[in-house]
């Protein structure tokens, strides 16, 4: 997987000047989040209009992408997703490259999507669950992170 991956961002990122130099991690950090917001999209057993636009635009915030990139990153995703067993291997990476406050800015995009669509399935309540726990991350955080995507 992270030779495909780091194979991509070689192929396809252009790194722009000015930008942090955490903006230029060509990992698979992207990628990851990407694959858990699929996943978190599709834990209710519908995929709307309204998550698909919610991820797109997350992606192009968080890591400074275009379109184009995003919609890359996006069939990269739903073929690691597709092809993994469970989601340890994207919750994992993120856990072991991210500091904590970027986990907290990626459980806050996993929010985004549960509630683009405005509605809280018990699946996707499940998953983030485990994802919070995996991402070691404590339930208060959990809990405060969903109360401010809610209030937005």
């Amino acid at each position: 997987m992270l030779t495909r991956i780091k194979s991509f961002f070689d192929q396809h990122m252009v790194i722009q000047e000015g930008l942090p130099a955490e903006t230029h991690r060509a990992d698979s950090v992207p990628l990851a989040v990407c694959a858990l917001l699929l996943e978190m999209a599709q834990a209710d057993g519908e995929f709307t209009d309204e998550e698909m636009a919610e991820i797109v635009s997350l992606m192009k915030k968080e890591f400074r992408l275009s379109r184009e990139d995003v919609e890359d990153i996006m069939v990269l995703a739903e073929e690691e997703r597709q092809e993994s067993i469970d989601l340890w291997q994207f919750s994992e990476l993120i856990s072991d490259r991210c500091d904590r406050d970027e986990k907290l800015r990626i459980l806050d995009t996993l929010w985004s999507v549960v509630y683009a669509d405005g509605i809280l399935d018990r699946h996707e309540d499940y998953l983030m669950h485990k994802l919070a726990y995996v991402l070691n991350l404590s339930h208060k955080e959990l809990i405060e992170s969903k109360l401010r995507i809610m209030e937005d």
